[in-house]
């Protein structure tokens, strides 16, 4: 017996999924089709010798192969059918991975579908409706959480991002990724992203008024927030409401949206940088004609992102990009902060390049406001 026969031999039989028990439900399922066959196949059905019915059907499947084998235009003997998906999918795995030495392999299977699925949309329905609820009635359950920035200088907080956390009463405590999606296409994120903004502004002017008179607070607006018409006149509310310093606020957009519209994001820069806070632009390096824009566009700051920085000790195309970065933000007249430093070996070869800010877990994780105070002002703050 050849080693892959003994591998086949090892193949779970395929196990079909449950079948509804009433007539007016439509199952959406792998494999299985909730509409009635076409006329020309309950003809051929009808036209069949029905003794057949009563004998087991051919395991070989003849017929089928040799019509298969002849259509493509090769041998029957190259022809392989099973029972189902798995079967057919599960003996190519075994047959074309054998060894003697063990291989590990996922156990392919399209049977779980039904209850991932169903998992997957009653969480997702879970989260949508108490996001909904959360909204509706004051959005206090989400919360501000503030990670430093930090001066690669001096080594002290010049600075923070405020990124948003939902600590929901009935799901638990959430991260972003997994409501800010949602948010965004349920068009929530407005009303949640004008909540973090207003939150920033006060806890800004808070520390401001503190002991930290130039202290300032990155916020993000989204995408969604972006491209509403009137974003320029809710910025100019929030900061009237607050009272902030404006030119101690500095909103970030994303370069993903930055290089999709020019003139579009050109009126929102200007327009914001009129009433005062600074602009930078996050998540730099991802786009595809990032130098050329960013000599358009009348950004403060540039956020380069983490992606360059994982292997900044080793790549070199990475050291040098983050060089040219720096070089270019000299002439024109922008800081530069770097995203995801999580270690000194990062900060050595950054603090060499000649950068001005960076922001990563080796300084600080996000924290709520009371925790970021205390971590990071170390008694320069006047409560």
């Amino acid at each position: 017996m050849n080693a892959w026969e003994k591998n086949v031999r090892k193949v779970t039989p395929y196990t079909p999924g449950e079948q509804p028990k009433v007539d007016d439900v439509i199952k959406l399922n792998t494999n299985e089709c909730p509409y009635p066959p076409s006329s020309k196949v309950v003809e051929a059905l009808e036209n069949m010798n029905k003794d057949k019915l009563r004998l087991y059907p051919d395991p070989d499947a003849t017929e089928l192969v040799d019509a298969i084998a002849e259509y493509y235009n090769v041998n029957s003997n190259q022809v392989f059918v099973g029972v189902g998906s798995d079967d057919v999918i599960g003996m190519a795995f075994l047959t074309f991975f054998n060894s003697n030495k063990p291989i590990l392999f996922p156990d392919i299977t399209y049977s779980f579908y039904d209850v991932c699925n169903k998992q997957n949309s009653v969480r997702r329905l879970d989260i949508e409706n108490n996001m909904r609820q959360a909204v509706a009635t004051g959005i206090d359950e989400f919360v501000v959480f503030y990670q430093p920035v930090v001066d690669i200088n001096t080594e002290e907080c010049a600075s923070c991002e405020a990124l948003v956390r939902w600590d929901s009463k009935s799901l638990g405590f959430m991260g972003p990724g997994d409501f800010i999606p949602l948010a965004e296409y349920l068009g929530l994120i407005t009303s949640i992203g004008d909540y973090v903004l207003e939150e920033a502004c006060r806890q800004c002017r808070y520390w401001n008024e503190h002991g930290m008179p130039d202290f300032h607070i990155n916020v993000n607006l989204s995408v969604v927030q972006l491209l509403q018409k009137d974003i320029v006149d809710t910025v100019a509310k929030v900061l009237k409401k607050t009272g902030v310093n404006p030119r101690n606020i500095v909103l970030e957009i994303t370069e993903s949206f930055a290089i999709n519209d020019m003139d579009r994001v050109l009126n929102i820069i200007n327009g914001i940088r009129e009433l005062g806070p600074k602009i930078a632009l996050d998540d730099f390096g991802t786009g595809y004609s990032s130098l050329n824009y960013i000599k358009q566009l009348p950004f403060d700051i540039i956020k380069v992102d983490k992606t360059f920085i994982d292997d900044i000790t080793e790549d070199e195309y990475a050291q040098a990009f983050i060089k040219l970065i720096v070089e270019l933000s000299a002439t024109i007249g922008t800081k530069i902060v770097v995203e995801g430093v999580e270690d000194k070996s990062q900060l050595d070869i950054l603090r060499e390049l000649g950068v001005d800010f960076i922001q990563g877990y080796y300084y600080g994780k996000p924290e709520p406001a009371y925790e970021f105070e205390r971590l990071n002002f170390k008694g320069r703050i006047n409560i």
